[in-house]
């Protein structure tokens, strides 16, 4: 659809099974569960009237999104730099020789 190569289905697995995490954590988190420790204590998410956990959540899963497509690009490019100083291996063959 996107035409990229994601073979191991990773972007879905991660990017949106861990976004869909933190939202659901933003709203259903329980301050009464966490405290069955003992020790933490947290105000709760949604679900405990804590009402601004969810923006705190996905602030941090947007912030997770911009970090990791800013790395990519970041590592793109250094491989591209790294492959025209020196002669790097390549990772899909040429069929242009056969």
């Amino acid at each position: 659809m996107f035409g990229y190569d994601d073979a191991l289905d990773i972007f879905a697995s991660h990017a949106i099974g861990g976004i869909t995490g933190n939202v659901l954590t933003g709203l259903f988190a329980q301050a009464n569960i966490a405290s069955f420790d003992g020790f933490t204590v947290i105000e709760g998410g949604w679900m405990d009237h804590h009402y601004k956990q969810l923006g705190i959540q996905l602030a941090d899963s947007a912030a997770g999104f911009v970090w990791s497509f800013v790395m990519t690009v970041k590592s793109f490019f250094f491989y591209i730099t790294a492959d025209k100083l020196i002669n790097a291996p390549h990772f899909r063959p040429s069929f242009s020789g056969l």
